[in-house]
Parts: structure tokens; C-alpha cells; sequence
């Protein structure tokens, strides 16, 4: 199943700001809690390796929030190239290919094997094979949501 670069990069930045949120939280409120502003009640060493523990934690929390943030401009980035080359993909077949001209390339006078289903899989292959002339580099997935979009804008309209 496809899912876009940047579907990926929102989940990641969603993801990193609710990890930098909490681990920044976290943290405060382990500065309140040392410095005595907030006052807990366990036994000293309890509260000296739970501090420690819950530290770790918040630090963790914060640098997989970074690193995510990172990750989600990456995605931003693949995102930009994968939305231009979904653009050119679709502009171009939709200029060169109508409808018209895909149907007189799968049907032919007499053609007794027609059917909702049999016409989507002949349009379908005619319109894969099209693109897999001119874009063989196309991850198998991006390339048959395309073809679904396409065929779904052409036929479904």
C-alpha cells in the first residue's frame, strides 16, 4: 500500500512535537521536584534513582523528538520530489492520452469480451504499460496509485 512522503513527513512531525512536549515537561517538572518546589514523599534514595531513572527518560523522550523532526524533513523533501514527478506523470498522460485514445488502443470491432471488470483490467495494463515505457524507475506502489488516480479521473468523471 502507498502511502505518501508526506503523509510520512506529518506523522513524523506530529510524533517528534508530542515527544519534545513531554520530554520537556518532564523535565521541568523534575527541576521542581529537586530544587523543592514541588515536594515528593520517598525515601532519599528512592527519589535519587527515580530522578535519575525519570532524567534518562525525559532525555531520551527529547532526543527522539530531535531525530524525528529530522526524519520528517527528510520526508518533507521526498515529498516535494514525489508530488513534482506525480504532477508530470499525470499531466503529461492526461494531455496525451484521453479516454478516446486509450479505448481504441484496447478494443477492437467485435470485441466480445467486454465487461465493467474486463474493460478496467485492459485500460488498466494498456495504462501501466504507457507509464512503464517512460518511468521504469517508479517504485511498483507509487505507480499504481498513480495509475488509480488516473484511471479513476479519466473513467470516474
Amino acid at each position: 500500500m502507498f502511502e505518501k512522503a508526506s503523509d510520512k513527513a506529518e506523522n513524523y512531525r506530529s510524533g517528534a512535537w508530542s515527544l519534545l512536549l513531554i520530554g520537556g515537561v518532564g523535565l521541568v517538572f523534575l527541576l521542581l521536584c529537586v530544587s523543592g518546589v514541588i515536594n515528593i514523599n520517598l525515601p532519599a534514595s528512592s527519589k535519587i534513582v527515580s530522578g535519575i531513572v525519570m532524567t534518562l527518560v525525559f532525555l531520551i523522550f527529547l532526543a527522539v523528538g530531535v531525530k524525528s523532526l529530522d526524519d520528517a524533513r527528510k520526508y518533507q523533501e521526498r515529498a516535494n520530489t514525489e508530488d513534482k514527478l506525480t504532477g508530470e506523470i499525470h499531466d503529461w498522460f492526461i494531455s496525451e492520452y484521453p479516454g478516446d485514445v486509450i479505448d481504441r488502443a484496447v478494443f477492437w470491432e467485435g470485441d466480445d469480451d467486454r465487461g465493467i471488470e474486463a474493460d478496467y483490467f485492459k485500460r488498466y495494463q494498456y495504462i501501466k504499460q504507457v507509464i512503464e515505457e517512460k518511468y521504469d524507475d517508479l517504485a511498483p506502489d507509487h505507480k499504481d496509485k498513480i495509475i488509480e488516480d488516473l484511471y479513476n479521473e479519466i473513467y470516474e468523471a
